[in-house]
């Protein structure tokens, strides 16, 4: 039996900034603004839907603006994470921690720091 990716969002606008419907209230009220255009299949994930801008025809899917986008293991709880780096864990103890390398810190807490706004990280 084959998964199906299971983190559904609302789609409100396109995730190309360059895109004139980015901005959700640029798009024509009651306008169907992307189309489906197939699936890619996910170890992790299952089969996650993919999605084309009607507009500027550039393909996204819902995992498009996730900050745990292109991350092999998205199992590890980023806000976990950044907690320890501001309880003042090094990160070599974060990784230690979470059984996970440096660089896999460092690429989770620069996420984390854009999420939520935060001016110094690693």
């Amino acid at each position: 039996m084959t998964k199906v990716f299971s983190l559904w969002k609302s789609l409100d606008s396109c995730p190309n900034p360059d895109c004139l419907w980015h901005n959700p209230q640029r798009i024509p009220q009651g306008m169907k603004w992307y189309r489906n255009h197939g699936y890619y299949d996910s170890e992790q994930h299952g089969k996650v839907p993919r999605f084309i801008c009607t507009r500027c025809q550039k393909s996204f899917s819902l995992r498009t603006e996730n900050s745990d986008r292109y991350l092999h293991y998205d199992n590890i709880d980023i806000s976990e994470v950044g907690k320890a780096w501001l309880a003042g864990d090094t990160l070599k103890e974060i990784a230690r921690d979470y059984g996970i390398s440096v660089s896999m810190v460092r690429t989770r807490l620069r996420r984390y720091c854009t999420d939520n706004d935060i001016a110094d990280c690693p």
